[in-house]
């Protein structure tokens, strides 16, 4: 039997990530650029990286999904490549364990230009609307800034509470 604390600590990374997606549903935009962060595939990233045992395909899935009706994409886009992104960096979590942060900061900032770039195919082939590909690719270099941040907060949180390293 789980006890409350159990629970709590469980439920913590999907709660953190429904209030951070509710959080962003109100763009930070700048001119011509949006600087709001796509907190499924952040804190998939980041998650990952820190404690894979605490995030799984379904918290990443849903956290996608609350993304895809706040931001009005085709429902599941966001959500289906959130589950993918859980996939390749969970088979890379333990090569990660040692590696340097600039290092897993880097390819953290590749993968989400690449998702970004996925998703466009994907608005482009199920919408039938030409979303410009630069947005959404600077919307990935936005959001390979983002990571830092991110990463940080998730380590924390966890390091304080759950006791990973």
């Amino acid at each position: 039997m789980l006890t409350p604390a159990h629970r709590i600590s469980s439920a913590l990374p999907a709660t953190l990530g429904a209030f951070l997606g509710l959080l962003c549903a109100v763009p930070i935009a700048g001119g011509a650029l949006t600087y709001t962060p796509n907190v499924a595939w952040l804190l998939t990233l980041a998650m990952v990286a820190v404690s894979p045992r605490s995030w799984s395909p379904l918290t990443a899935f849903l956290i996608g999904l609350l993304q895809d009706v706040l931001f009005a994409t085709p429902l599941g886009a966001q959500a289906l490549l959130a589950v993918l992104l859980f996939y390749a960096t969970s088979r890379y979590a333990a090569r990660q364990q040692s590696q340097r942060f600039r290092v897993r900061w880097l390819e953290s900032s590749l993968v989400l230009v690449v998702w970004h770039g996925l998703l466009w195919l994907l608005i482009a082939a199920v919408s039938h609307v030409q979303v410009e590909a630069r947005h959404l690719l600077v919307a990935g270099a936005m959001n390979a800034l983002w990571y830092p941040l991110f990463y940080a907060v998730v380590k924390r949180l966890f390091a304080s509470h759950f006791g990973v390293k």
